[in-house]
């Protein structure tokens, strides 16, 4: 089991600030459970690139809280509105088969997930505009750029980067101001694929990551 307080020492406090620190306590087993779980599936699908390079990356917040059973992340099961808009982005109303084909085809036309936040909560704007949700995103900076440098991605050619949500995509983009690439900034409010929702939305990926709509 992963302890979450080992591996995130700074969380913690802003944690306890966001749930309580009674509800932290009572929590912290299943959201190390989901932690453990989201890892898991997040590695297993690095293998289907086989060498392929990453050419789509949407930036995520986090895989959603759940009370039992299997979380409900990406990688674990393509159910839910939000995985539907991520199909429809590439597939259009075609959708695979199943799963595993989805997964397949996703990692075949250079697509990957990645969350900013390990930390499966309840997240709504208000958490999001609170001090404690930027601290919660610069103690796990590390855990996403150690993602980012995984040994099994590839980063070949033009990789496009697209911030899935309206409030966690702004919180990011103030908390890497600082990273850049050929002297520019890396994330801006460009790459932020919501609607007026706040919600990613389909249409807004195929413009930033350029892709034709497949009907």
């Amino acid at each position: 089991m992963y302890k979450l307080n080992k591996l995130f020492p700074n969380a913690i406090e802003p944690l306890a600030n966001i749930l309580g620190r009674e509800q932290l306590a009572q929590n912290l087993p299943r959201l190390e459970a989901i932690y453990e779980s989201t890892e898991q599936a997040w590695e297993s699908n690095l293998k289907r690139f086989k060498g392929k390079p990453v050419k789509y990356l949407l930036i995520a917040e986090a895989a959603p809280w759940s009370t039992t059973e299997t979380p409900q992340y990406f990688y674990n099961k393509l159910n839910g509105a939000w995985a539907g808009r991520i199909l429809k982005t590439f597939f259009g109303d075609h959708r695979p088969v199943n799963d595993e084909d989805a997964w397949d085809q996703l990692a075949e036309k250079g697509f990957l997930l990645i969350d900013n936040l390990p930390f499966a909560l309840k997240y709504n704007t208000n958490i999001r505009m609170e001090p404690d949700y930027l601290d919660l995103m610069e103690a796990s900076k590390a855990h996403f750029f150690q993602k980012l440098n995984h040994p099994d991605i590839v980063w070949g050619g033009v990789t496009r980067i697209a911030l899935a949500f309206k409030w966690n995509g702004r919180r990011m983009i103030n908390v890497y101001a600082d990273t850049y690439a050929d002297g520019q900034p890396i994330l801006s409010d460009d790459i932020i694929a919501a609607d007026k929702s706040g919600y990613t939305n389909s249409q807004r990926l195929r413009e930033i990551w350029k892709l034709s709509d497949p009907k």
